[in-house]
């Protein structure tokens, strides 16, 4: 499938909505998310409806319930009460919309990896405008967007760099079905993701692309044989050795100014407290079954479900938690399905490992609501791919969705 006949089947208006509202363009990432949705009601109608499901029903119960327990409560006006309610089921049903006949499991990586690139560039940009004007050496965590000129928290910009952090995981996944050049732009945007996270004191940034790095290895190490497995550690030594001998590990350099401080604090590197995480932790576990409908706390809990208990209680949690498990078993489904090769497997679990492991550490409803409707934008995409080739396999067609030199990347 080309590019063209992709953006014709979509939508011109729909793909340029969704990249305004991805790239929060003048901070205005809402009012294109509302656009966006008004015209997929409009033009993609039947679409929407053919995407209802089981998945869609408990992510709806979730939004509604939480948001109705909200309104209850503190909250941040009404707005934000229907974003909670609508935004993510639309999602959902949108990342299947994006998900059209014929897609190769190429393209398929490559979409994931366009929005998760095109969610990270105000980030990305802002940071490396603050690196230019001021160097790696400051002081503040702080950066200030620059669609605005405001200072934004270093956990809420880091946040979004989130998935391009698992692109090595990615490349070496996918490495036999994407082109040299592919993988050097995406190298480059992972390079200066890294440095960004590095200038953002980002520990869950680091994290995120260790732990889903050495999970794509593990990956691909079962799956094939012990001499593929020794020609990838032999280039990964080689490269090792290359970055050890011309940059050498030093806390003290200036690009490390601000990530060397926290490293090198013992309490706030401490991985026993998650960076003094396990306190609030500890503190929202012992209050979810004394306060079934939630309660009041001047901080947040740093992790999604622990938050949502927090704000509406334990109904709206147990329906997250169920949506959760069946997007982990569409995960489980996709794996199993004939044909399906390590490095779409591995794609998969790496976006999904990825947002669970960023959930698990910071605020999200309450911090970012579009950093859970996008995860809900991949799982639309992950449930519409399963069903398409659950098809495919089925037929046991081997010509669908076959790769061809008129790809759109």
């Amino acid at each position: 499938m080309t590019l063209k006949k992709y953006i014709n089947e979509v939508g011109v208006l729909i793909i340029l909505l969704l990249v305004l509202h991805l790239f929060r363009a003048f901070l205005m990432a809402h009012i294109f998310a509302y656009l966006l949705f008004v015209v997929c009601v409009v033009l993609k109608k039947q679409n929407l409806y053919n995407g209802l499901d089981r998945d869609f029903l408990f992510l709806l119960l979730f939004s509604v319930t939480y948001t109705a327990f909200n309104a209850l409560g503190d909250h941040k006006g009404f707005q934000f009460l229907v974003m909670q309610i609508i935004f993510p089921c639309f999602f959902y049903l949108l990342g299947k919309v994006l998900v059209v006949k014929g897609m190769t499991k190429k393209q398929i990586v490559t979409l994931l990896l366009a929005i998760g690139i095109t969610y990270s560039l105000t980030s990305l940009i802002s940071v490396w405008l603050n690196i230019i004007k001021g160097g790696f050496g400051q002081t503040s965590r702080n950066i200030a967007v620059f669609w605005s000129g405001e200072s934004v928290l270093a956990t809420g910009m880091a946040g979004s760099l989130r998935y391009n952090m698992l692109i090595p995981g990615v490349i070496v996944s996918f490495r036999n079905q994407l082109s040299k050049t592919f993988i050097v732009c995406l190298s480059l945007i992972y390079v200066l993701s890294l440095l960004g996270a590095f200038r953002l004191g980002s520990r869950t940034a680091i994290a995120i692309t260790a732990l889903t790095f050495v999970f794509a290895l593990v990956s691909i190490f079962i799956q094939q044989s012990i001499l593929k497995n020794l020609k990838i550690v032999f280039w990964l030594t080689a490269i090792t050795v290359v970055i050890i001998k011309f940059f050498p590990l030093n806390l003290d350099l200036e690009f490390f100014s601000v990530l060397g401080q926290r490293l090198q604090d013992p309490y706030a590197s401490s991985s026993t407290s998650a960076g003094g995480r396990t306190e609030l932790w500890e503190d929202a576990v012992s209050k979810l079954f004394t306060h079934p409908f939630g309660w009041t706390s001047k901080h947040y809990s740093h992790n999604l479900w622990l938050d949502a208990a927090k704000v509406s209680g334990l109904i709206p949690l147990v329906f997250l938690l169920i949506f959760n498990i069946m997007n982990l078993v569409t995960l489980r489904n996709i794996y199993k399905l004939k044909g399906n090769n390590t490095g779409i497997n591995t794609t998969f679990m790496l976006f999904t490992f990825a947002t669970l492991l960023f959930f698990f550490v910071e605020p999200v409803l309450e911090g970012s609501i579009f950093a859970f409707t996008t995860y809900c934008l991949f799982q639309g995409i992950l449930k519409a791919y399963l069903v398409q080739y659950s098809r495919i396999s089925r037929s046991r067609s081997s010509t669908i969705g076959k790769a061809t030199s008129h790809e759109f990347i």
